[in-house]
């Protein structure tokens, strides 16, 4: 977990909350989803649904970009939610954007 955050610093302002954040990796578990880089603002990715099956936890997300103009910054989009653990296969499913 500080690995990961390390990482992200690298790339993106990591704020207090994220910095500060413990997870008991014994009872819960990560789920992290991080587009590629970016060259504007305004790209997001964002979880919006999870469906758990007696054999696989399923992730569907969808990224959003920016329409017109944007800011000129390299970013890279990223989210992070924690869930309870589990031992079955997590898919990710990426969702078309409405």
């Amino acid at each position: 977990w500080e690995e990961l955050k390390e990482k992200i610093k690298q790339t993106s302002s990591i704020t207090d909350d994220l910095n500060q954040l413990s997870v008991n990796f014994d009872q819960r578990m990560l789920m992290v989803i991080i587009d590629q880089q970016r060259n504007t603002g305004g790209h997001s990715v964002e979880i919006v649904k999870t469906e758990q099956t007696p054999s696989e936890l399923k992730v569907s997300y969808k990224k959003t970009h920016p329409k017109g103009m944007a800011s000129m910054v390299i970013t890279q989009p990223y989210v992070i939610a924690s869930t309870a653990k589990c031992n079955e296969k997590i898919t990710f499913v990426e969702v078309e954007n409405n």
